[in-house]
């Protein structure tokens, strides 16, 4: 609900974030995305690629609004009004050992479990990680990074 209602907000209508969304995608070289709805949620033949959603998350890093907010596990938001908001993350990584510069998680019952994060290597190395479709997205990701700090090598 509060997907629309901000979509209809910014845009005037669900169909035009569509749009808009989709362009702002194709200009950054988001080949492989493609949005149906505001919410992501199902309905339409929408998709992504790993490939993509770290190019998305890499840009929403890169903008100094969002940029605070990826890796906060708790805050709070003030809207135009000054009503205060509060937010936990459902990044369980954040936190732990692993030290996250940005994280988004996701899921639906088609998509399952997915999770993108931003986090840094032994040598301060940034690494990239997208873990979708999984049945445990926090204990793959660990795999995944784990593995990458054992086993690749950095010029």
């Amino acid at each position: 609900d509060a997907m629309v209602t901000l979509a209809v907000a910014a845009k005037g209508s669900e169909d035009a974030v569509v749009i808009y969304a989709n362009d702002y995608a194709a200009r950054h070289g988001l080949f492989h995305t493609k949005l149906v709805n505001a919410t992501g949620l199902q309905g339409g033949v929408q998709y992504s690629t790993a490939t993509d959603v770290m190019k998305m998350l890499t840009l929403a890093y890169k903008d100094p609004v969002l940029h605070p907010y990826l890796s906060q596990k708790k805050g709070t938001l003030i809207t135009a009004e000054g009503t205060k908001r509060s937010y936990d993350s459902t990044d369980e990584l954040i936190g732990t050992y692993l030290p996250i510069l940005a994280g988004k998680t996701g899921y639906t019952v088609a998509a399952k479990e997915n999770l993108a994060i931003l986090t840094v290597g032994p040598k301060g190395q940034k690494i990239g990680a997208v873990i979708l479709g999984s049945d445990n997205r926090f204990q793959d990701m660990k795999t995944v990074v784990e593995w990458i700090w054992r086993n690749y090598t950095w010029p």
